[in-house]
């Protein structure tokens, strides 16, 4: 989670350095942002407004945070007056909101009573008591990164006091883990990044020390941690987007790094104040890689509190990033696998900041295959930059009823019932057909009639209760 500082600059070198200084912005805010709304072939009751066009000039002149502010209303625009948390069948869970800049009071209000769950950075925990004053029943969870950075603030168990990153490398490299000439592994994210040893003991009681800190002073009203960059092979640490650290040479294998991840949250579970939530990285979850292992994850969720399971249905924000059937099969499966009071978060990367229907909605009614109010499996996805609240989709609402038994196939489909409607999934790379002798509707109310086509990677909700379409949807 980059935190950004715009610095306002004057003269014509000033104004050089700025306009570098802006560069990332290319990548967070386009400056021609088009909307989906009218490019979806899929039957929808959403319809995404256009984001603010910026200009180059208003991206020198205004500050970064008050800009995103103004992004944050229009996707807030989209948002009901009234939650649906009460009869639902999904459970929500927002990325890491508003890390990168302040929120107005008003929209703070505005995202609360929505979400079952919340992911917030520590200098954010004051934002916890407004949230649960409008929603009383909502959860949070505390931002921690497994790596160490240089520049922080209450991200990383080595950016909490003063007995920080730069302490641990002068006083303690013994908790870092080395390369084989014998120096730590250095990585890059905003700023050089370290790894711990996750089976050294010192390590792990500092750990709980500096976490439990960090709970207490940012508000003391989390319900859990978020333990980000859980990684699972022993070169993992070499990826890019693990900060290219370099192969540490402790571990010799996979299966030994992995037990040295399960010591440490068997040894620092019992010690947090609240269940710790780590991400896991999503290999042991790929059954096309030499570290598959989904058994991994499932153990992981025993130890803790639960895991996290990122890429849910895309590994990227394109149409070219849809999961293979195989992989989302084992999401699914680890999903109907966790254990009875343990969490599953799954997180889907769907578009950039200007949303996207198609591929939105595709890993959401994938995520009804599971979902079920008696269930503590999460859902969210992300927009662009995940400090920025995403559009919320008229179908998140829809009173489903209660779920009617498991996920089924229906020949190459995957399908589940509910009361009131039913859900319809084509993970497959080619279009597929379903044929029903039960009466449907679309969600604009019209029948549905004769054999369903659906696209690849492409799904539908088919209604069996008209009336649990809104108001003024329905063509009927």
């Amino acid at each position: 989670m980059t935190q950004i500082r715009i610095v306002a600059l004057i003269g014509f070198l000033s104004i050089v350095v700025g306009l570098t200084a802006f560069a990332p912005w290319s990548d967070i805010v386009p400056l021609s942002i088009r909307s989906w709304a009218t490019e979806t072939g899929v039957k929808t009751l959403t319809r995404l407004p256009p984001l603010p066009q910026i200009s180059l000039w208003s991206r020198f002149m205004r500050e970064r945070s008050e800009v995103l502010r103004e992004i944050v209303d229009v996707k807030l625009s989209t948002y009901p007056d009234k939650p649906s948390t009460s009869y639902r069948v999904g459970k929500y869970r927002t990325t890491g909101l508003f890390s990168s800049f302040e929120p107005r009071e008003e929209q703070v209000k505005r995202v609360a009573p929505h979400y079952d769950l919340f992911l917030l950075t520590g200098f954010r925990g004051n934002l916890m008591r407004l949230i649960k004053k409008v929603n009383p029943s909502a959860k949070a969870l505390l931002y921690m990164s497994s790596s160490l950075t240089s520049v922080a603030t209450m991200i990383d168990a080595g950016s909490v006091d003063e007995e920080n990153t730069e302490w641990i490398l002068k006083n303690q490299p013994d908790w870092l883990l080395k390369d084989s000439d014998g120096r730590p592994i250095q990585g890059t994210s905003w700023s050089p990044k370290y790894w711990p040893d996750p089976a050294n003991k010192q390590w792990q009681a500092f750990f709980v020390r500096k976490v439990n800190k960090a709970l207490r002073e940012s508000g003391g009203l989390w319900d859990g941690v978020l333990l980000d960059e859980f990684l699972t092979t022993r070169t993992s640490h070499s990826a890019s987007y693990a900060g290219s650290a370099g192969t540490q040479a402790k571990y010799t294998s996979d299966g030994a790094f992995q037990r040295a991840q399960l010591e440490f949250l068997r040894n620092v579970a019992p010690g947090l104040h609240v269940p710790i939530i780590p991400n896991v990285e999503s290999l042991v979850l790929n059954p096309t890689s030499e570290a598959f292992k989904p058994d991994f994850f499932t153990e992981v969720q025993r130890i803790a509190g639960g895991a996290e399971a990122e890429i849910f249905g895309l590994h990227a924000p394109n149409r070219h990033g849809f999961l293979e059937k195989e992989m989302l099969k084992v999401y699914l499966d680890r999903a109907n696998k966790t254990p009875s009071g343990k969490i599953m978060l799954l997180n889907s990367p769907t578009a950039g900041l200007e949303g996207n229907i198609e591929r939105t909605l595709y890993v959401y009614f994938s995520y009804l295959l599971v979902a079920g109010p008696e269930r503590q499996i999460y859902w969210t996805f992300k927009e662009g930059d995940s400090s920025i609240p995403h559009f919320w989709f008229k179908e998140f609402d829809l009173d489903l009823g209660p779920p009617h038994g498991t996920m089924q196939t229906a020949g190459p489909l995957w399908k589940r019932d509910f009361a009131n409607a039913a859900v319809l999934v084509n993970p497959n790379r080619e279009a597929a057909a379903f044929t029903s002798k039960e009466a449907y509707f679309d969600v604009l109310g019209e029948p549905v009639r004769g054999p369903i086509s659906l696209g690849p990677n492409s799904g539908v909700l088919l209604i069996k209760n008209r009336r649990i379409i809104p108001a003024g949807e329905s063509k009927n």
